[in-house]
């Protein structure tokens, strides 16, 4: 079996805590072969929010949560991972979707096949997107662009089931 095949295989999707997963997910995408392509997010907190001025982007990059890409991916060619939106569910698109990296297009768009699924083996484009954290998770809206991925090896799982729709 094929080192991406398996570890898609043993995706573990749970309630294990945020940065334990992002431990793992760093330990493997280190040993993970191939060339390596770091796409970093574009964080702001949302105009009109008083505390727009005092909040420094550094802080907003450090900021995780579930259902919100990392500020910083690193990503290298076949790794598997995991869609965290629903893009375009009649296109296989949806959130928990497992695909293979197949390339970054400029630091803009990400090119990769999905390997779950009625639609498995369709290459697929992921632009960047705005993603915002959930209401109340925050004392402040602020939002996100970044691809809304994670590494498909540890993920947390989504809280917010308007994200969890089914695939068709």
């Amino acid at each position: 079996m094929h080192v991406h095949l398996y570890l898609l295989a043993c995706t573990y999707c749970s309630s294990t805590p945020i940065p334990l997963c992002a431990q793992i997910n760093a330990h493997l995408t280190e040993r993970f072969p191939g060339e390596e392509w770091t796409c970093k997010s574009a964080d702001a907190i949302d105009q009109g929010e008083p505390d727009e001025s005092r909040v420094g982007e550094e802080v907003l990059n450090s900021f995780n949560g579930p259902g919100l890409p990392l500020h910083e991916l690193q990503l290298k060619q076949n790794m598997p991972i995991m869609l965290l939106r629903n893009l375009d569910p009649t296109r296989g698109l949806c959130n928990g979707t497992r695909l293979l990296v197949l390339k970054v297009i400029h630091g803009r768009v990400l090119k990769a096949k999905i390997v779950t699924g009625a639609h498995e083996g369709k290459e697929v484009f992921i632009p960047r997107i705005r993603l915002s954290a959930e209401d109340g998770e925050f004392p402040f809206k602020w939002s996100r662009r970044q691809f809304p991925v994670r590494i498909g090896v540890c993920a947390q799982r989504a809280r917010n089931p308007v994200h969890a729709a089914p695939c068709t």
